[in-house]
């Protein structure tokens, strides 16, 4: 056991140093608040953030292990969500498809309530452990949603308040729900060593292949309205992305309407 928690330990050191490593060049944005959770904090602290939500609650998970019993700190932040559901907040919930057994009751859960919560694509593992709550509020780190998670593991995560830097990661979550491919995916590296309202040097690279990609799977699912919001926003960052143009034409066809580039 010890040697297992060790492991898991140096993942998320090496993870976690690997993604605030702090870079000197590039757009900045502002972030009004930056809180290291460890897994001492992160129950409470997801906890307060989620029954805050006025608006909406987005959440992708490798892992929410619910338990079939009264009590259980998942099964608290399942029916946290539920109330924000029941209050007329949005919520999505995206779960890794190859843990459908382990994810099976919290899936149950929420989807019974009529909350949107769906697996991801089978041939891609999604990993991520990431929150965005009313477009303002960032969550993320190595914490799943599994007891082990909250009282067993050593865990590191962060909680960032900036509507800016939840604009991007909301567009990691578009991302894997539209079953985009890892490595068309870009985040933003975010130096650790931020204070609150400072301008924190970000980089971002290739949005307009994100929003590319996302549009061309909306496309071959049929899903054209979404699919030309997708083309038009790669246009719009690269106005010489030929490939965004020409799907953008097909969907115009497959609606039976004209593409026109002033639309």
């Amino acid at each position: 056991m010890r040697t297992k928690l060790a492991f898991i330990q140096v993942c998320v050191f090496l993870m976690l140093g690997l993604f605030y490593s702090a870079l000197a060049f590039g757009k900045s944005y502002q972030v009004d608040d930056l809180i290291f959770l460890p897994q001492s904090k992160y129950p409470s602290e997801v906890e307060k953030v989620l029954k805050s939500a006025k608006e909406s609650i987005y959440i992708t998970m490798y892992a929410i292990i619910a338990r079939d019993r009264d009590y259980h700190p998942v099964n608290n932040l399942v029916w946290i969500l539920l109330d924000a559901h029941k209050r007329g907040v949005k919520v999505k919930v995206i779960l890794e498809n190859s843990l459908k057994e382990k994810n099976q009751l919290a899936y149950k859960l929420l989807s019974k309530e009529g909350i949107e919560v769906k697996y991801d694509k089978e041939k891609i593992l999604t990993h991520t452990k990431l929150l965005v709550i009313d477009e303002y509020i960032t969550i993320l780190g190595s914490a799943n949603w599994t007891y082990s998670a909250f009282e067993m593991n050593n865990e590191s995560s962060v909680l960032i308040k900036s509507k800016e830097i939840a604009e991007i990661f909301l567009s990691h979550i578009k991302a894997i729900d539209a079953g985009v491919s890892p490595a068309d995916v870009v985040l933003a590296e975010v130096p650790f060593k931020a204070m609150a309202r400072k301008r924190i040097p970000v980089v971002t690279v290739n949005n307009a292949q994100v929003h590319f990609q996302m549009g061309c799977n909306y496309y071959q699912n049929k899903m054209y309205d979404k699919a030309i919001q997708e083309l038009k926003k790669s246009i719009e960052i690269d106005s010489k992305h030929t490939q965004a143009r020409y799907y953008l034409n097909l969907c115009y066809k497959a609606k039976g309407e004209e593409y026109n580039e002033t639309k």
